[in-house]
């Protein structure tokens, strides 16, 4: 008996630093399709597909790309936390090019699976657009944070989808398709402008004061004193 337990024992702690090991960054390849990552195993397989079926719905109305991610790391920090958001998004590429509207919510469990760290890291468009980084704190604090601190992951992850669904509004979509619009034209045409203009100014410098100075054999060169 005393051997099965020890035996089990081992078992677990060998299980719990797999997962400690496996915790991001790097993370493990995304999946296709998929935008709702549970390594704890918290949430039940219905509120899964719920907040998968909101994320397709954003995705599909506005581009924006979503990631829920939930691991086991008993080292998290609060910084370190956010700093391991924002390189899932750069690991997989969350967001659209030329668009940056990625948004990722990450928690973070210690081993009891239920205290940790709860970050959330949204691209620069996407920032710009829908939730800047002061709206998504008071998400967190004021929205996530109650559920959490009551042991409910899934009402805390659902009620979050409700606020960024009613922020992605056609208008703020529309606001982020026009200002990428705009960076594309400042891109294609004012920035070689731009370029000519300060190779221009380089070239006229150069034609006057970088020229080699040239010699000529003129009378007043030659003559002992300046003429009268």
């Amino acid at each position: 008996m005393m051997r099965r337990a020890l035996l089990l024992a081992t078992l677990l702690v060998i299980a719990l630093a797999a997962v400690a090991r496996a915790a991001g960054p790097p993370f493990p390849d995304p999946v296709a399709g998929q935008s709702v990552y549970d390594e704890p195993d918290v949430l039940s397989a219905a509120v899964e597909a719920s907040l998968q079926s909101q994320i397709d719905d954003i995705e599909q109305r506005s581009g924006a790309e979503i990631v829920i991610y939930l691991q086991v790391d008993p080292s998290a920090t609060g910084e370190s936390n956010v700093a391991a958001a924002a390189a899932l998004i750069d690991q997989w590429g969350i967001g659209r090019a030329g668009y940056d509207d990625g948004f990722v919510i990450l928690i973070s469990y210690y081993d009891d699976l239920v205290h940790g760290q709860l970050s959330t890291f949204g691209g620069a468009g996407f920032s710009a657009a829908y939730l800047d980084a002061n709206e998504q704190q008071q998400m967190r604090q004021n929205v996530m944070a109650p559920y959490l601190l009551n042991g409910d992951p899934e009402g805390a992850l659902l009620a979050a989808m409700t606020v960024i669904d009613a922020a992605i509004t056609p208008e703020a979509t529309a606001s982020l398709d026009q200002a990428r619009i705009t960076n594309a034209v400042l891109g294609l045409i004012v920035a070689p402008v731009l370029l000519l203009f300060t190779v221009g100014i380089a070239w006229w410098s150069w034609r006057r004061q970088g020229a080699d100075p040239v010699l000529s054999d003129s009378e007043s060169v030659l003559m002992a004193g300046p003429p009268a």
